[in-house]
């Protein structure tokens, strides 16, 4: 990108990884977010730790290619989004949700 790495442009500690994640509206401008990324054999998000949660307080830069809106995870619960089998594939968000952004 016009000659800049990604960590000249946003700072030494910047961590690129491939995601999808479900943003939950909360209301009063708050959204509560729950997203996977999957990078082998050891995914950077992990920061190097062996536990099996870690709580990064930072930014986060989202650059969409897809997006979808819908109503039909209402009720879910952020930890049943979390093991929700609609996290892994977009094709009950193309039945019950509308496209927001396209990449066509």
């Amino acid at each position: 990108m016009f000659g800049i790495t990604m960590k000249q442009l946003l700072g030494e500690r910047a961590i690129h990884v491939p995601m999808h994640g479900i943003v939950q509206n909360q209301g009063k401008g708050i959204v509560a977010c729950v997203f996977l990324s999957e990078v082998i054999p050891d995914n950077p998000l992990l920061v190097g730790a062996s536990e099996t949660h870690v709580f990064i307080h930072g930014d986060m830069i989202v650059r969409p290619r897809i997006a979808f809106a819908s109503n039909h995870l209402r009720g879910v619960g952020l930890g049943g989004l979390a093991k929700s089998s609609s996290m892994a594939s977009p094709d009950a968000w193309m039945r019950h949700g509308r496209v927001l952004l396209d990449p066509m």
